[in-house]
């Protein structure tokens, strides 16, 4: 099969799988350009036997897909869940605000700080972060609690001392 046979052929199905389950057409649409993209890759890298069943295959990147984005919008509320604390110090002025945050992050440990940044800045998962840092995913977790909570901490007793 031709990569124009694969995407005429997949394109449409991909769609409708997509607003089916995203409820979005520009997010079907993204979702369904992303599958034909990494299905194409992989038949490029030969990572597909041809044994396996395409369409099978095809569908199978786009439930991953799917189900990795559930996964990064729940990481997201559950960590809005945890820094609304910080929205009672919203009224400082914006530039105030942002020295007393970078002075609390400031304090932590140099781990604690890589973990928080790779967490929320970069998206990255527990296994993900204990990987790159040498600790493990338990570890990960506990130190994230304990950043948040202390970053929570001064940012609500409004301490600016360094």
């Amino acid at each position: 099969m031709t990569e124009t046979q694969l995407c005429e052929t997949f394109l449409p199905l991909l769609r409708a799988f997509g607003r089916r389950h995203l409820r979005d057409t520009a997010a079907a649409e993204e979702l369904a350009q992303e599958s034909l993209f990494l299905a194409l890759e992989a038949l490029h890298a030969h990572r597909i036997g041809t044994d396996t069943p395409l369409g099978a295959y095809v569908l199978g990147i786009a439930r991953n897909l799917v189900r990795e984005g559930i996964r990064a919008d729940r990481r997201r509320r559950a960590l809005d869940v945890q820094l609304a604390p910080f929205e009672d110090v919203a009224h400082a002025p914006h530039v105030e605000l942002d020295q007393h945050l970078r002075v609390c992050i400031s304090r932590l440990t140099s781990t604690a700080r890589a973990v928080l940044v790779r967490a929320i800045v970069e998206e990255e998962t527990g296994p993900e972060i204990a990987e790159a840092l040498g600790i493990t995913p338990t570890n990960v977790r506990v130190i994230r609690h304990r950043a948040l909570a202390e970053v929570r901490r001064c940012l609500q007793d409004g301490e600016l001392r360094a």
